[in-house]
Parts: structure tokens; sequence; C-alpha cells
């Protein structure tokens, strides 16, 4: 499939992960379930092989990618439910089920067996599982996540007892002002990385931090869309590109993200921004004067 269409499927997953509401459980499980089934059928589409039907790729995509859809909101539920009682086994719980969500909707959207590749990822760090033939393990560095990761180490100090009891990077700092908001914030997450202010820690608020890394990595999903001309790349023996089959994971999709929202960034109501709307859903459920 050319370029131009994988554009074409990506605004098209763009504007529904944009566009639709969640004000209740119902929505936010189709929310999840759907975007989910739909970047699991375009992206079976687009890595079709020969021979194969669209409708019926689409079709059987859509299903796979639905199913690692509804682990991803169960994973955020958990991650409500940490809000409330701060127990580490329910952040971990929602990491693993994220991380099987999420695996399951690329491997949908790749084209490829149901339980073929798993994945998870820890910061900057990204652990691959096949076992498609016999167990190999792979691992990988984020690049655009190793930036995150920098960032909130340049402006606070890693604790380890939380990043472990959560299994996310958390950095603490005594003040933290951005220049993209007016007032101090609680916390903010840049890439996979969360960066908290002494003043304003809460289970509550680190579950919305959670859920703002979800939403980065989830759209880490749309990096299946360009397998095919990766994989043609990645064919050539220069030992730069051999090394960076190795070693790196591309991440650049993921940084839609960031573009995304601060082109959603209002300062008259943060819920304007659909997703901190979604973070806030999972997390304090406030709602704008």
């Amino acid at each position: 499939m050319k370029t131009n269409k994988v554009l074409y499927a990506i605004l098209l997953c763009l504007s529904c992960l944009k566009s639709f509401s969640q004000q209740n459980d119902v929505q936010a499980a189709l929310f999840n379930v759907g975007t989910g089934g739909l970047i699991g059928g375009i992206g079976s589409m687009i890595n079709k092989k020969p021979n194969e039907k669209l409708t019926k790729l689409f079709l059987r995509g859509f299903a796979k990618g639905a199913t690692g859809g509804l682990l991803v909101y169960g994973s955020k539920k958990l991650i409500y439910q940490y809000g409330d009682i701060e127990n580490p086994s329910i952040a971990w719980g929602s990491k693993l089920m994220n991380a099987a969500g999420m695996s399951i909707i690329e491997n949908a959207a790749s084209n490829n067996k149901f339980l073929k590749t798993w994945h998870l990822n820890f910061g900057f760090n990204r652990l691959e599982i096949d076992i498609e033939t016999r167990v190999k393990f792979r691992y990988k560095v984020m690049p655009y996540a190793l930036y995150g990761f920098i960032y909130c180490f340049s402006r606070g100090n890693l604790s380890f007892s939380e990043t472990f009891k959560l299994g996310h990077p958390i950095f603490f700092t005594d003040s933290l002002k951005i220049n993209t908001y007016s007032s101090e914030l609680a916390g903010t997450t840049l890439t996979n990385s969360i960066l908290m202010s002494d003043k304003y820690y809460s289970s509550k608020q680190i579950s919305h931090e959670i859920i703002h890394v979800l939403q980065f990595e989830a759209f880490g999903s749309l990096n299946t869309f360009f397998d095919k001309p990766r994989n043609e790349l990645f064919m050539k023996e220069y030992k730069v590109i051999k090394f960076y089959k190795k070693w790196i994971y591309t991440d650049a999709t993921n940084s839609i993200f960031s573009g995304l929202y601060l082109l959603n960034v209002d300062n008259s109501c943060f819920l304007n921004n659909s997703f901190e709307a979604e973070a806030n859903f999972y997390s304090f459920k406030w709602k704008c004067n």
C-alpha cells in the first residue's frame, strides 16, 4: 500500500482518537475496543500478503485488535482503582494487561499470528518476546522515550522506590513549571516518564499521569503501518542498519501524541484537551466550572 494511503489510515485513526467522548464506562470501553479494532483492521490491510482478500483481512484484524483494545480498557480501569487503593500489585497488573493488549493490537496490525510477539516497555527500554517457533528475547532502546527520560532526569530526582512500585520511571521536583501552562503543575508526563511535584503528590495524580503514559505508548501501534518499507530497509547489509535493527525500536509515531497534545492545550479549562479529559476520567473525574 502506498505511503499516501498509510497517511490517510493514520489520519482516520487519529480522528477517532480525538473525536470520541468518554463520559461513562460504556463509552470508554467502546472507544478502546473500537480504536484497537480499527488499528488492527487497517494495519492488516496495509501489511497484506499476496492472495489475501482485503475484506477478510480487515474483519480478522479488527476482531484481533478489538480484543487487544478490551485489555487496554481493563488496564485503564485498574489504574483508576489504584487511585483509590494505592496497591502496587494493581499498578503492575495494569502495566502487564496493557502490554498484552497492545501486543495483540500490534500483532493484528502487522498481519501476524494472534500471539506471535509480546512486548513490555519500561521507560525507554523495550523487551520483545517472539514465540512463533521458539522463544526469542530481544532488548531494544526507544529513542524518543529516552529523550523523555533524560528531560525528566534533568528536571527532577529519580525515585527508585516509586519507579519499581509502579513500573514507570517516576521523578520528583520541588516546583514544576512548564511554559505551555500559566500555573504550577502537580505533575507532567514526558513520553513515558513521569515528573511529579513533591507538594502535590497523590495516588490520584499518579493515576492521571500513568494514563498519559498509556496514551503515549498506544501511538506505538501506528508503527506497524510502516512495516513493509522498514523491512525493505532492514534487508540492506550496512553495519549501521544491522545495528539499528538489532538495538533500536523506532518510536517515531509515538511523537504524534506529543504534537497532538500540544495542539489541544487550552488554559481556560484543561479538560478541553481530549487527552487530559481521558486521564481525568480514570483519576479525579473533575469538571470545569
